[in-house]
């Protein structure tokens, strides 16, 4: 038995009983939930199913239907006489399934939002201190690039960059490491804002405002620069996730408010179990 099979279980506090009328898919969700803010660690074992069952409040088979589409979709995994873990390599799936829209109602990405808030607007202040020529020139750089991009993930890429020159430009190793560990979620959150605009050059707009006030030394003005963008940019997402939710199937397979896979997913059962 290795030594991460005799670890402890992650701790979970704090997060509310379950009152929705989906009690299994709402697991997953909160799960999912959990697993984005870092309250369960990657490589972890997940508490019992007793323990889940009493933490939020739902018979133990939802904890265990909850369990299933997480299990399917590689983010979690049963080691028999161990426990249920969370794998160790699934980041890269996890701006996937933020960005199937599953979080829309729930209390993390509220927190993700308002945590990139005030990172972001604190970043911008700093940068337009501590800015130095380079950082002048490549945020140039970089909006050029907004303006020539001929496809949206060229744009995306760029605005990406631009953001991330922001978070080195302050020179603060704590603020911009905080910021960077969010860099796959902050990939999708562009993609998904550029995507539902028709006109990008409100958003170059947005950015030039920002990069003009770093430019100026100005962090007074690059703080409600970057506030201001990062609120009207939200407001988008909001819409985005919020439309997807309520439009009605499409026929072509594309999923609205959840993808279809997933919706079924939970109430299949676990790999190496049989169907009832």
């Amino acid at each position: 038995m290795t030594g991460i099979d005799r670890a402890k279980p992650a701790t979970i506090v704090n997060i509310g009983k379950i009152t929705q009328d989906s009690v299994s898919l709402e697991v997953s969700k909160r799960l999912l939930g959990l697993l984005l803010a870092g309250q369960i660690p990657l490589g972890s074992r997940l508490p019992s199913e007793r323990h889940l069952s009493e933490t939020l409040g739902v018979p133990r088979n939802a904890i265990r239907d909850g369990l299933r589409p997480l299990a399917l979709l590689g983010l979690i995994e049963s080691r028999p006489g161990s426990g249920t873990y969370v794998k160790s390599t699934t980041s890269n799936l996890l701006p996937e399934i933020a960005e199937w829209g599953l979080l829309l109602d729930s209390p993390t990405l509220s927190d993700v939002i308002e945590a990139r808030l005030f990172v972001e607007v604190a970043l911008s202040r700093l940068a337009a201190e501590r800015r130095d020529n380079k950082c002048v020139r490549a945020l140039e750089s970089l909006l050029s690039k907004m303006a020539a991009a001929g496809t949206p993930d060229e744009f995306c890429e760029a605005v990406l960059s631009f953001h991330l020159r922001v978070a080195d430009a302050a020179k603060n190793q704590v603020l911009a490491s905080l910021f960077r560990s969010s860099r796959p979620l902050l990939s999708v959150w562009i993609r998904r804002v550029v995507s539902a605009e028709d006109d990008r050059n409100e958003l170059y707009r947005e950015h030039q405002d920002i990069f003009e006030a770093i430019d100026a030394k100005d962090p007074v003005r690059a703080g409600a620069a970057m506030e201001h963008h990062l609120t009207v940019v939200t407001e988008r997402l909001r819409r985005g996730l919020e439309a997807e939710r309520q439009a009605p199937p499409s026929g072509t397979g594309q999923y609205a408010a959840e993808p279809p896979a997933f919706a079924e997913l939970w109430r299949w059962p676990l790999l190496g179990e049989t169907a009832q």
